[in-house]
Order: C-alpha cells, then structure tokens, then sequence
C-alpha cells in the first residue's frame, strides 16, 4: 500500500500518461473503509450545506448553476461569520444577524436622511467643478 498526496490508502496503478510512473488512486484500488469514510463525510457536507445555508431549492437545473449557487452561499456564510466573529459577540445566532442585515439593506431611510445625503452629493459635486480645470480647444 502507498499513501497518494490526499492521504488515501491506495495500490500502484501505473497510468498511461506523460509520466509513466506516476499513479493515482481508482475506486477499486481504494480501500473499502476508507471508501465509506468519504462517503459519510459527503453525505455530512450536503446536510451541513442543508442546515447551515437555508438551500431550498436550486434555481438552475445545470451543473454550473447548481455549483454557482452553493459557492455564492458558502461566501456569504463565511462573510456573515467572519463580520460575527469580528464586530459582534461571539454567541451572536448567524440567523439573527442575517436577519438583521436583511431587514436594514431593503429597507428605506427616512427622508431627512435621504435629503441629507443628495446635498452633500450635491456640495461634492459642485466643488468638484469648481476646482476643475476647463481645457478650451
């Protein structure tokens, strides 16, 4: 038995490739422990991903939507923990947080806010042009 680079136990198969000595581990050269250890620990990643990051449904039917849609919330997740563990205290729920977020990003600010933030854009813009140079032709 060798161990390949992931750690597995595996026979020597000799691949037909650009280098004839190296080798890789098949599903049946692997031993059969290790096969059913692998599969638990899919099964236990999908359950987490069940879970953890509230996948209802898929919305592609296609491989790369399915894998686009499980990378986008993996990120968010770790994003969402990583501003947890960082700005909140720690036995803050990720739910509550998240609900938190989702309630302040859609909803509107009262209106003093929003005139408040159109004047300074205002200002800005108006000393923008002021300090701007005017390149005649």
């Amino acid at each position: 038995m060798a161990i390949t680079a992931c750690g597995y136990a595996a026979s020597a198969c000799i691949v037909k490739a650009s280098h004839p000595s190296s080798w890789r581990p098949t599903i049946w050269t692997v031993q059969p422990r290790i096969l059913l250890n692998f599969i638990a620990s899919v099964g236990l990643f999908f359950k987490w991903l069940k879970q953890n990051l509230k996948l209802k449904r898929f919305l592609g039917k296609s491989q790369n939507a399915v894998s686009l849609q499980i990378y986008a919330a993996i990120i968010s997740y770790l994003l969402l923990w990583l501003y947890r563990s960082r700005r909140c205290a720690p036995n803050t729920s990720l739910h509550l947080l998240l609900v938190e977020i989702r309630e302040t990003l859609f909803t509107r600010l009262p209106t003093g806010v929003q005139q408040m933030y159109r004047r300074r854009r205002r200002e800005r813009a108006e000393l923008i042009e002021k300090t701007q140079y005017v390149l005649s032709y």
